[in-house]
């Protein structure tokens, strides 16, 4: 879930800083008049009454800036112009806003009195470019604001200023620059008794701590001392921002009652202070307490609400978020066409996102080549200028000797001295030639590094293309395994439910579906969790932490698991493993590798069969092998392992399985250093090996990819 669903309303500290009422609805022909008659102060408190119902200021605004061009008032555009800015962010038209502001900023840099108003644009622009995940765009608008402020020496515009910098460092995932410069502001804020600006960098902080660095405890300690200070404000609108990171930490603790309260209370807020982005934010909320309370179709109404507020706002990053919330609701329920429908919106979305800053980096590389074309022809226009130059010194020696035969043969006195002439110019040209030579080669030598740079930057673009295309056949290959291997055993379970509704089975027969039922529920949830765990490593990557363990009680853990499906089937299962062989890995990902090689074997052996658990060491590595005496494999099955494709494989008893459980196994080797392979003979059962280090320095530095190999006799 995307960062902005904690931080949002930090973003109204931008301009709104007290606690000052709407205006009321009044005739927008009365209201430009009283405007233009009012002094400074009046027409400041009148915008901001006017900003807080954006659909009046838009009205209203518009009145004001006919009647300021028509009598010439330049300093009341300005303002108004900022007010109607202000009126597209809070209606979430972000274009908007960036148009406006662009021309209002360009007119305000020409006086340098109006640094505070110019100051004040910036980090509006800046807010609104954030908001669509310009974050290039936004840094830039927030450090010349900070610049003015610091130059100003204004503690308050520094302070926001910090904290809008900090949000964008957190959608970026770089959370401890982001806490970095939230703190700074709180020192403001706490400086200054700031209580509005104090709330939202506690809130802030405490949703990092909750969300992205795991510390409940923490996150609740930020929150409550964010609430602390709303309750001294006595403010509910203020208070919402807290109680909104409080809410989550609520449903993760399981306490659904209070949570439910406070995301009604947050949502009638947002209604109240009609801000499409508090609503858009308070449904998302709301529709997370729903799901947890197992208030499914509730939970769904309200995600769609969110995302169809997301839809009109044209935020790329809030639709994607809403279109992953609807997906992964829809998948739940077992609705895959409307699930399929919003995960390929939240794709394309994401994709959006990542093609503009691929864009930025073929224009900067676009750039670069130009560059080095015209250095390359300037390099050419010296290299030519060079050849005629020698081209004519050769003409001018030929003539010279050509003279001084002639005069020789009638002075031998002044051919001597022509000759001697001749002889000092020839020397002078050899080494200007020389120079230039040297000259010549330097430049090429810096012109091939040059190419050299040019290519590398060609290579890493062609690197980030093939990642996006790795990345969409990923995708494709995952909707189709699913709508292959998970279509099935759903649609089975909702015949089974709509005979029993029907009272179509008798006891003996139910008795019978559900032992059937059973076995394929715990098939389908295990395809399910290797599904889940895989993608979750091939697009968000893993964390490994290794450590020292006994091997033996790991496999005894994994073997207590999966006694019941053994004893289902009456194959036995054995542990010959020495109690004091040891290995260095991560023992939640070996012990995922045990319990998917055995399940594996158990699938593929018959009644009386037996699967055997043994290692040895050998080179400081440790190999584990998981035999059994099952159906084995011809050699095309085992040339089709490891591989993501559309292969479903039946056991013995019918079992479906997908394959993924072996790519599992095969990457999880390979981050822990090892390799894993196979030596399988058609009914005569299937050994599967992998290896694993013993201590820490044989351990790799980073993930490296293995080649399973395969052994069939």
């Amino acid at each position: 879930m995307s960062s902005h669903l904690s931080i949002f309303l930090s973003y109204l500290f931008f301009c709104f800083n007290g606690g000052i009422s709407a205006a009321q609805p009044t005739n927008a022909d009365s209201l430009t008049q009283v405007y233009l008659q009012a002094d400074g102060t009046e027409q400041t408190t009148m915008l901001e009454n006017l900003q807080k119902t954006p659909k009046q200021m838009l009205v209203v605004g518009a009145k004001i800036k006919q009647q300021a061009q028509e009598l010439g008032m330049p300093d009341t555009l300005i303002r108004v112009d900022y007010g109607i800015a202000v009126a597209h962010y809070n209606n979430g038209n972000y274009d908007s806003t960036i148009q406006i502001l662009d021309k209002a900023i360009a007119t305000v840099r020409k006086d340098a009195n109006k640094s505070s108003q110019l100051a004040n644009m910036l980090n509006l622009a800046g807010i609104a470019y954030d908001l669509q995940g310009h974050y290039a765009e936004a840094l830039q608008s927030y450090y010349e604001a900070l610049a003015i402020w610091e130059k100003r020496e204004d503690l308050d515009g520094q302070g926001k200023t910090y904290l809008n910098i900090g949000n964008v460092y957190a959608y970026q995932k770089e959370f401890y620059k982001a806490i970095d410069y939230y703190k700074k502001s709180l020192k403001i804020g706490l400086a200054n008794q700031d209580t509005v600006n104090i709330i939202y960098l506690y809130s802030n902080i405490g949703f990092i701590w909750r969300k992205n660095l795991d510390s409940l405890d923490l996150a609740m300690d930020y929150y409550q001392r964010a609430l602390e200070w709303a309750v001294q404000q006595d403010d509910e609108d203020v208070a919402a921002t807290p109680l909104y990171g409080i809410t989550h930490v609520q449903i993760k603790r399981n306490q659904l009652n209070e949570a439910l309260s406070n995301a009604k209370y947050i949502l009638e807020l947002a209604q109240r202070q009609q801000n499409t982005n508090s609503k858009l934010y308070a449904w998302q909320l709301l529709a997370h307490v729903r799901w947890a309370r197992q208030e499914r179709r509730a939970a769904i109404r309200a995600a769609t609400q969110a995302y169809n507020l997301a839809v009109s706002s044209q935020a790329p990053m809030e639709i994607s978020t809403s279109g992953e919330l609807l997906a992964d609701y829809y998948s739940e329920l077992g609705d895959f066409e409307k699930a399929y429908e919003y995960q390929a919106i939240q794709m394309a979305y994401q994709d959006s996102i990542y093609s503009v800053e691929k864009s930025k980096i073929i224009s900067n590389l676009e750039r670069t080549r130009d560059n080095t074309r015209i250095k390359m022809l300037e390099k050419d226009n010296v290299l030519k200028k060079a050849q005629i130059s020698e081209r004519e010194a050769v003409i001018e020696r030929q003539m010279v000797y050509s003279i001084a035969t002639s005069v020789a043969a009638l002075l031998l006195l002044s051919g001597l001295l022509l000759l001697y002439r001749t002889y000092k110019q020839r020397k002078k040209i050899s080494l200007q030639l020389s120079t230039q030579k040297e000259q010549i080669a330097k430049s090429n030598e810096q012109l091939t590094q040059m190419n050299d740079k040019l290519r590398q930057q060609q290579q890493q673009l062609q690197g980030q293309n093939q990642d996006l295309v790795r990345l969409n056949s990923l995708k494709n290959k995952l909707l189709s395994i699913i709508s292959h291997d998970f279509r099935s055993p759903l649609s089975s379970l909702q015949g089974v439910i709509a005979m029993m509704n029907s009272n179509a089975l008798s006891a003996e027969e139910i008795e019978q579906v559900f032992e059937s039922l059973s076995s394929k529920v715990e098939n389908t949830t295990n395809m399910l969790d290797n599904l889940l765990k895989w993608t979750r490593n091939q697009m968000q990557g893993i964390r490994v932490e290794p450590e020292n363990f006994t091997l033996s009680t790991l496999v005894e853990e994994v073997i207590s698991s999966q006694l019941i499906l053994a004893e289902k089937k009456e194959v036995s299962l054995y542990c010959n493993i020495d109690s004091a062989l040891t290995a260095y890995a991560d023992p939640e990902m070996v012990r995922l590798i045990v319990r998917n090689l055995v399940s594996n074997a158990i699938k593929f052996t018959y009644k009386d069969d037996s699967i055997t658990l043994e290692a040895s060491l050998k080179d400081n590595n440790v190999t584990v092998s998981v035999i059994d005496t099952g159906i084995g494999m011809s050699s095309e099955d085992v040339d089709k392992l490891f591989q993501l494709k559309e292969h479903t494989t039946y056991g013995t008893d019918n079992e479906k399985g997908t394959g993924l459980g072996l790519i599992l196994c095969q990457e999880f080797v390979s981050i822990n250093g090892g390799e894993i392979w196979v030596e399988s003979e058609l009914k005569k059962g299937s050994t599967f090996h992998f290896t694993l280090v013993t201590h820490p320095q044989q351990f790799p530095a980073y993930p490296q990819s293995s080649k399973p190999i395969t052994i069939t006799t």
